[in-house]
């Protein structure tokens, strides 16, 4: 299968990449919908790029747009890990919403903060999806109705 000509699109996409200081890693392991917001693009445009990395028949045209992206910068990456030179970045394993819960307790009004903050800051700010904080809240408002383990319902 040989490499399909690289879509202007995407051009595009990694010239924004390079821009960002984590921009590759945002890329190539951040949450879909908080990475295609940041570089101002459909989720199409990010799973469609990380299909470029992954793909072995193209990962290495990705490689070269990635680095002549960079040298247009001014920057020349380290990405021998795009080439299989190398170990893929690590995934982070996945937050959970009772991770979430857990570290706006320990804030001083980190409750009413998940309550109110736009669920993209919160995503962004406690590296979780957005739909971890959406089950967040949910929880958080069940517990908030709940009466005190102490105290007699009735």
């Amino acid at each position: 299968m040989s490499a399909s000509p690289f879509p202007s699109r995407l051009r595009a996409l990694l010239k924004r990449v390079v821009e960002h200081p984590m921009g590759f890693q945002l890329l190539y392991q951040g949450h879909l919908e908080s990475v295609a917001a940041l570089f101002a693009v459909p989720p199409r445009a990010i799973e469609e790029a990380r299909e470029w990395i992954v793909e072995p028949a193209r990962r290495g045209v990705f490689a070269a747009e990635l680095v002549a992206a960079r040298r247009f910068h001014g920057e020349h990456p380290e990405i021998d890990h795009i080439h299989g030179r190398g170990s893929a970045p690590r995934v982070p394993p996945q937050r959970t919403a009772d991770d979430l819960l857990h570290d706006v307790d320990a804030l001083p009004d980190g409750a009413e903060f998940l309550l109110r903050a736009p669920p993209e800051t919160i995503a962004v700010l406690f590296a979780v999806h957005p739909f971890v904080v959406h089950e967040a809240r949910q929880r958080l408002r069940t517990r908030e109705m709940a009466p005190p383990a102490n105290e007699d319902p009735g």
